[in-house]
């Protein structure tokens, strides 16, 4: 049996943004048996996924100056007959040696297939980017990013909440993101509220106080401890979803939420990472505290 090896690591909405070259590479190599390399912090949407026969994880923080590290990797990354490199970083790259220099579709040196028209495509959004690189190796695309299959029942949450139709408002970013926050939430909740919708914040560990300030301002109800495959679910079934560039804003796009995602000058353009879905749109300022609430209204067909 034909054994595959797809690799990739990044962010949620990365990984996100992958699904779709995911499905596409089961589709492709459907009798092989499929590899994943990912990092544990994608454990709860790699190990539910369809397209995978196992799941590896890479300690990204090991150091690849040590020895010991470049015995553990050779454990994980030898015998493949065929690597996808859909992560094509400079660690990554090292892999190709380190797997012993198997056929390789990625964006190295002594690549079997790889991209030689990187500077044309540098402005090009991340999904089609990848797309491009499978394509040279033969591999049909077509397939959109899709987490369906993580998803787990939220019910009892929106009972606990006494909510049946709702609005997601996702406030916050990484701790590391914070010039991706849009300032103007609890000013859009109210205008939502006074329309007759309600509103439910979600977010992560990083945003617990700014969640809570939130719903000190707005009464909207908090949520930031479920796990994802619940996340997951209450996004598949608001009304619509509004973020900042973030992970959260990624699952929702690729549940086919009708999604705004709120873009600044700060960060990646839209145009190269915006969430990926055929109901997702984008409100774009340069400085994101320009962008008003009746902006992403708008954008929502609310006004």
């Amino acid at each position: 049996m034909k054994k595959i090896l797809v690799i990739k690591h990044g962010a949620a909405g990365d990984f996100v943004q992958a699904t779709g070259i995911f499905a596409d590479i089961r589709a492709h190599e459907k009798d092989a048996h499929i590899t994943l390399l990912t990092t544990p912090r994608m454990k709860a949407l790699a190990e539910a996924s369809p397209y995978y026969n196992e799941i590896v994880y890479d300690d990204r923080k090991a150091s690849l100056f040590k020895l010991q590290t470049w015995k553990d990797l050779r454990s994980k990354l030898k015998g493949f007959d065929m690597v996808y490199d859909l992560q094509n970083s400079d660690r990554t790259r090292l892999y190709f040696y380190i797997a012993g220099c198997p056929t390789w579709c990625g964006n190295r040196l002594f690549a079997t297939y790889r991209q030689k028209n990187l500077r044309k495509l540098k402005g090009t959004h991340t999904f089609r980017r990848l797309q491009n690189l499978v394509e040279i190796a033969g591999v049909k695309t077509g397939n959109w990013p899709n987490i369906d299959y993580a998803r787990a029942d939220a019910t009892e949450d929106l009972k606990h909440l006494g909510l049946k139709k709702y609005v997601v408002l996702v406030p916050g970013s990484s701790a590391s993101g914070v010039y991706k926050r849009w300032p103007h939430y609890a000013d859009l909740a109210k205008k939502l509220q006074l329309m007759g919708h309600n509103c439910l914040l979600l977010g992560g560990p990083d945003e617990i106080d700014l969640l809570g300030a939130l719903s000190a301002q707005t009464g909207a109800p908090e949520l930031h401890n479920n796990p994802l495959s619940q996340v997951i679910d209450l996004l598949a079934r608001a009304d619509f979803v509004v973020g900042n560039d973030t992970g959260m804003l990624h699952m929702a796009a690729a549940v086919g939420a009708k999604c705004v995602t709120i873009f600044g000058g700060a960060g990646s353009p839209p145009g190269k990472s915006a969430p990926t879905g055929k109901n997702a749109k984008v409100v774009y300022n340069s400085h994101i505290g320009a962008i008003s609430s009746n902006e992403v209204l708008k954008a929502l067909g609310l006004v």
